[in-house]
């Protein structure tokens, strides 16, 4: 939560003015469904209506501008560019500014203009008036019968929202001060202040004037290095569980606001992707586990094949003794030494009976090694599987998760976006998709972080007398110990065994197999999946995963 009410909503405007105040329009672009860069020489002001974050921030992040404009950027690009910054106002503390503009036109006459963004949740706007607040354009716009309250459409004069009758933050007296009691009451009859703010003022009560004069001092509260909450002020939480936050404090707004907006889309991103992959992968496990269920049904059901191979071999050796026109026959099994009883088709010849049970031996000889060798293949299909979740549940950034998704798409389990206007995406370099660990700067562990990465780390980088570890008969990460001429110790081997152990299906245990060998003894079948290898004079070790050495 990016937190900003009209109390603090003064601080990003005194900011901006300080910035822009008195220079001019170079460029501007509609740049979203909510959102404008207007460009002051080489200073970028971002203007935001997102309903989930309405903002105003200079902005650092250099971005791709759109090839075209929708109407209403162009409207705003005809009135402002080469417009001045005059003056940057608040309505009120309400959550409201207004960036005033002027310029000179072809007549030599001054134009004024007015820019306003409201920042309210799901009603945020931008509107363009002229200086006497006539509607020239509208971000989102609004009739009578839509809003009952404000209309919001080309040609009819802005209103502002109409608000309950608050008193100013700077008005405030003690006597006031001590009626109120709660948050509600301080949100209710301050103007512009928010949640913490009414907060603060409970705790400095005695102390307002602190409260009043706070120091612009921006700050993000991040929790598993995910943004959690941003501030302009260093709000005292004392009934706020912080205990897990950890906080960054930042020289401007500005920078703040920039940094939460890039980390939480971020994270957005990451969520976002981490649910569709996991959720394509865990489909495919969820498909091929029934196919092997079916497959295993099958193969019991044709298990005795065997059998009617001994029915025909008894009929043959007992062919004189078939008549036709009978049902059934009882002759003597020499394969288990007794009596039995054998179904007989009475409408056709003896030697078509014996036919009948031969042909089905074959039938379902054919069919159970069939099943046996589909098996292997959804076995491994399976495994395959499970190592790409892994990889998934091992993912740090929105980086890991693409390799994944690359891996993915070429392996046909996610279709390839076709988009013609889209432009080619670079591959992201698959070394960046290596884990190294450094021992006394003589030693180096590295640990793929996906099936792709496994297979470049193992057969590219790996030499042949590098020593290769891997979760034994679990998926997991493929390690490699590379050494600059020292021999391995015990010691050295046990650490990179953890690492092995941590980066794989069983990292939750207490304890794992781990197995290793030389890279020599590694080697990738013709047509196998990706991070698939068999290996051979393996030694294994017995040991807690750990993810640090």
């Amino acid at each position: 939560m990016l937190y900003i009410d009209g109390f603090a909503l003064e601080r990003i405007k005194d900011e901006l003015k300080q910035n822009l105040k008195n220079k001019r329009i170079s460029k501007l672009y509609q740049t979203d469904k909510f959102s404008l860069s207007i460009y002051f020489g080489k200073q970028k002001l971002v203007l935001s209506a997102n309903p989930n974050m309405p903002i105003a921030y200079l902005s650092t992040k250099k971005e791709e501008n759109p090839n075209s404009q929708p109407l209403f950027g162009l409207t705003l690009r005809k009135f402002l560019l080469n417009s001045n910054l005059d003056d940057i106002l608040q309505f009120n503390y309400d959550r409201i500014l207004i960036f005033k503009f002027s310029k000179i036109n072809e007549l030599g006459n001054t134009i004024n203009s007015n820019l306003i963004l409201e920042l309210m949740g799901k009603h945020s706007n931008i509107i363009l008036t002229n200086e006497d607040y006539l509607i020239t354009d509208v971000l989102k716009r609004f009739s009578i019968e839509e809003n009952r309250l404000r209309t919001l459409i080309p040609g009819v004069k802005y209103e502002f929202p109409i608000i309950k009758n608050k008193i100013s933050p700077k008005s405030v007296d003690d006597n006031l001060l001590k009626s109120l009691n709660t948050e509600k009451e301080i949100i209710n009859k301050i103007d512009g202040i928010g949640k913490f703010s009414a907060k603060n003022i409970l705790l400095l009560k005695e102390n307002y004037d602190e409260f009043l004069n706070k120091k612009t001092h921006p700050n993000i509260l991040y929790a598993n290095s995910n943004a959690k909450y941003g501030f302009i002020f260093d709000y005292l939480l004392n009934d706020f569980d912080i205990e897990n936050l950890e906080k960054k404090y930042f020289d401007t707004i500005s920078e703040m606001v920039e940094e939460y907006i890039f980390n939480t889309i971020n994270s957005n991103q990451f969520n976002n992707l981490y649910k569709t992959i996991e959720k394509k992968v865990d489909s495919a496990i969820v498909k091929n586990s029934k196919i092997l269920k079916s497959i295993d049904s099958v193969i019991k059901k044709n298990v005795d094949y065997d059998k009617f191979k001994e029915i025909g071999d008894i009929l043959a050796a007992n062919l004189h003794s078939i008549r036709l026109g009978m049902k059934s026959v009882e002759l003597f099994d020499f394969y288990n030494n007794l009596d039995i009883n054998i179904e007989l088709k009475s409408n056709v010849s003896p030697q078509e009976n014996l036919k009948r049970y031969y042909n089905k031996f074959s039938k379902l000889k054919r069919g159970y090694n069939y099943n046996i060798e589909r098996k292997k293949v959804i076995e491994n299909e399976i495994d395959y599987l499970l190592s790409v979740l892994n990889s998934i549940e091992n993912a740090k950034d929105i980086a890991d998760l693409k390799f994944i998704q690359e891996e993915l798409i070429e392996n046909n389990y996610i279709k390839k976006s076709v988009n013609k206007k889209r432009k080619k995406i670079k591959k992201l370099p698959i070394e960046n998709a290596v884990l190294k660990f450094s021992i006394d700067d003589n030693y180096e562990i590295l640990v793929g972080k996906n099936n792709k990465a496994n297979d470049y780390l193992t057969f590219k980088i790996a030499s042949k007398n590098d020593i290769w570890l891997h979760a034994k008969n679990i998926p997991g990460s493929h390690v490699i110990i590379k050494s600059k001429n020292f021999e391995l110790s015990e010691d050295i081997i046990l650490k990179a065994a953890s690492l092995a152990a941590y980066y794989s299906r069983g990292k939750e245990n207490s304890k794992v197999n781990v197995d290793y060998t030389y890279r020599k003894y590694v080697k990738k079948p013709n047509g196998s999946k990706p991070g698939f290898v068999i290996y051979t004079n393996e030694h294994s070790v017995n040991i807690s995963p750990s993810n640090t050495i």
